[in-house]
């Protein structure tokens, strides 16, 4: 009689959802402290071993911060305003100094480097040597140089980190 019961009631009680329901009610106030550190307002850290799923967390934050300020650093306001006006395929009139050596040449030399625009509007302008030199108040600069997809995800970035820093 008792060969039958364990017989019977064995397989049901040695069952996996069996087991865990036992695991649960004897885990019940362990498992129930993890939920609250998972859900409470305190949330300080959450070991699982040796990861600290808050710690990580934390310095994700910290390097999407320190990339933000990268981007809002790699590059002085004034070019960033020249890219910007670029970008608009309306930068209008220019003066380019005859030797290159300051004011837009040199800024569009780094754009070119960097890969933000490309010289490709007028076949005689291919780089910042052949643009016209001197003050040139009824031409436009966009008509020779174009803003990469590049150039504009810079942008689009650099104005995101932007907003995101001064939120901060």
């Amino acid at each position: 009689m008792i060969l039958e019961w364990i017989n019977t009631l064995g397989p049901i009680l040695l069952s996996w959802p069996v087991v865990g329901l036992i695991a649960i009610l004897i885990f019940r106030k362990p498992l129930h402290a993890l939920a609250d550190r998972f859900l409470g307002d305190d949330v300080q850290r959450v070991k699982f071993g040796a990861i600290e799923l808050e710690r990580v967390r934390v310095e994700v934050n910290q390097t999407k911060s320190l990339i933000e300020q990268l981007y809002v650093l790699s590059m002085s306001e004034d070019a960033f305003g020249q890219l910007k006006k670029l970008s608009t395929d309306s930068f209008g009139a220019f003066w380019l100094d005859p030797d290159l050596r300051v004011g837009l040449a040199p800024e569009l030399t780094y754009f070119k480097i960097l890969g933000y625009i490309r010289f490709d509007r007028d076949a005689n302008v291919v780089d910042v040597r052949d643009l016209p030199k001197g003050n040139h108040p009824e031409d436009d600069l966009s008509r020779y140089i174009r803003v990469t997809k590049q150039g504009h995800d810079f942008i689009a970035l650099r104005e995101q980190a932007r907003k995101e820093q001064n939120k901060g």
